[in-house]
């Protein structure tokens, strides 16, 4: 019996898109797990490099055990084909609010909750 299979970017193994895969198992990995203090959580596959980086107001323990949860199940998801990279930043920069091709917000809280110049379109 041979192990599991996972996708890869060079071999999708029926992942319908390497980057949509991508976000599906961050979007999983995450559920129930977001850390309290998080304003965003951002995920970006370059092929085989992911970055997920955690937007936070500040950062405090319990995060880092929420953090180091989410890094452990995304990894267990993604398999050994893969590089991840786990950022945790303060704030949450204008640039990194755009998604793109490769990356994209897989958790935001309303703007209102922590921007009070936030402004109507400006996402």
């Amino acid at each position: 019996m041979t192990g599991h299979e996972y996708p890869s970017p060079d071999n999708l193994r029926g992942a319908p898109l390497w980057p949509l895969y991508v976000i599906a198992q961050a979007v999983d990995a995450s559920v129930g797990q977001i850390p309290k203090r998080a304003i965003a959580v951002t995920v970006e596959a370059v092929g085989a490099d992911i970055t997920l980086t955690f937007h936070m107001e500040e950062v405090r323990l319990s995060d880092i055990d929420d953090i180091h949860s989410i890094e452990s199940d995304f990894d267990a998801a993604l398999g050994p084909n893969v590089t991840i990279t786990v950022n945790t930043v303060i704030g949450w920069s204008v640039e990194s609010r755009q998604p793109s091709s490769t990356r994209a917000i897989i958790f935001a809280v309303r703007p209102s909750e922590w921007d009070d110049e936030y402004e109507p379109g400006q996402f």
